[in-house]
Formats: C-alpha cells, sequence, structure tokens
C-alpha cells in the first residue's frame, strides 16, 4: 500500500525549445521516435499500467498517440505548462499529484507503483537515484550526479506533489529547472552554506529536505529508489539510437 493514492498525472510533453524536439523539427521531445515508438507513448502506456494513477492529463503534443483523460495547450515556459496541467487536473477533484516528463522511453507501470510504494508523504516528494544503479542499468547514459554524505545520486524525472503546494512552489520551479544540470546554481538557489556543504560532499539527503523545505515553507521530502528508469530521460538522439 501507499500514502499516494488515486493520483493525477500531468505528463509535459510541450514546446519545441527543447534541443531534442528541434533537431528532429518535432513540436515536441515526446513525438520523438524511438523504435517506432514515440517517447511520449512509452509514458503514456507505463502511466495507464500503474494501478495508483487513476486520470493521465496530457500538457502539449496533443498529436502524441496514447491513453489520456484530458489534453491541454502547454505554456511558454515549464512553469507555465506545470500550471495548465495542474488546473486542469482539478476538474478531476483535488487529488495528490504526479508530475512525470515525456522523455522516459523504458518508464514501466511496475517501476512507477514501486516508488510510489516506497515514497513518504509530504508536501512535495522528489526520486532520487544512487549512481551505481544508475550507471548499472543505463551504463551509456551520462547523467548529472550530486555527490551527498551517503553517496552520489542523480534526480528522477517525476515527483508527487500536493495541488495545495503548487502556488507556494511557483516562484521556485522555473528557477530549479534552469539550474538542474548545475548542482552548485542549484545550491545557491537554496542558500551559500548549502553551497559550500555540497561542493563538500558534507550534505545529507536529510539536509536538503529541511534547508529546502524551510526555502520554500513546505514539507519536501527526498525518496532514494532503485527505479533507474524513473531518471532515464533523453537528452541527446545517441541515447535511443
Amino acid at each position: 500500500m501507499s500514502h499516494w493514492d488515486e493520483l493525477i498525472a500531468i505528463v509535459l510533453a510541450g514546446g519545441r525549445s527543447d534541443r531534442l524536439a528541434t533537431e528532429s523539427s518535432l513540436e515536441s521531445k515526446g513525438l520523438v521516435p524511438y523504435n517506432g515508438i514515440a517517447l511520449g507513448t512509452y509514458v503514456l502506456k507505463a502511466l495507464a499500467a500503474s494501478r495508483y494513477v487513476k486520470k493521465v492529463v496530457l500538457v502539449g503534443a496533443s498529436d502524441l498517440p496514447g491513453p489520456t483523460d484530458l489534453k491541454v495547450a502547454p505554456g511558454e515556459r515549464l512553469i507555465d505548462s506545470l500550471v495548465i496541467g495542474c488546473e486542469a487536473a482539478g476538474r478531476f477533484g483535488s487529488r495528490g499529484l504526479l508530475v512525470v516528463s515525456c522523455d522516459l522511453p523504458w518508464l514501466k507501470g511496475e517501476a512507477i507503483d514501486k516508488w510510489i510504494e516506497e515514497a513518504p508523504y509530504g508536501d512535495l516528494v522528489y526520486p532520487v537515484i544512487p549512481e551505481e544503479v544508475s550507471k548499472q542499468d543505463f551504463p551509456e547514459h551520462e547523467r548529472t550526479f550530486v555527490r551527498f554524505s551517503s553517496g552520489r545520486f542523480t534526480g528522477g524525472n517525476m515527483c508527487l506533489v500536493q495541488p495545495d503546494a503548487i502556488e507556494m512552489l511557483e516562484p521556485w520551479i522555473d528557477r530549479v529547472y534552469r539550474a538542474r544540470k548545475n548542482p552548485l546554481a542549484l545550491a545557491r538557489i537554496i542558500g551559500f552554506g548549502t553551497a559550500i556543504k555540497l561542493l563538500l560532499g558534507r550534505i545529507t539527503l536529510e539536509g536538503i529536505e529541511r534547508e529546502v523545505g524551510l526555502k520554500v515553507g513546505l514539507d519536501v521530502r527526498v525518496s532514494v529508489t532503485d527505479e533507474a528508469s524513473i531518471g532515464a530521460d533523453v537528452d541527446r538522439l545517441e541515447h535511443i539510437i
């Protein structure tokens, strides 16, 4: 069983600003084919197979094949699309949200469910994958790893969030997204002291939870998982050729 039940998934699949979409001359990264199937279709099928996901809202790429309950047009920026998706999800009632990127072709419903069952309860829950697990399952993928006192981790491409938390998160999401490939830039967003601890590898995952939570005024949790497919996104065509 899980603390999270009856989830509404929001799949972010809009925007030609992504490099992979531009290189492929497509509306969205989610439409880029892998083995003859669009990247986003794999995600939609995985969500349909999850026993915790009850509704799926697709933001952008309206012609993306796959099971969805509602499709809405994206915004100019990631944060705009997220807000649009959350507002659309509200049509199905006030439930927990699972926000997912559209470029996870190796994702399966079983992996989603296993992480959800392991995830703690909070306003925002974010998965991290140990370096050894990520490299074992996806050795050809270049990932950004952050060193903590308990080891090196890479982030996942989904998160659990309470609908009421979105408004408080809005000022931070765009800044964090733009800095996501730069650990020190991420740390500077939440304070110089955190940047120093991160540089020295002395900060704990619990410390990050506490400092981010204090900064945004929410109960923020980090969830360690061995489900590497949650973080195996496609940044370059080489990943799927």
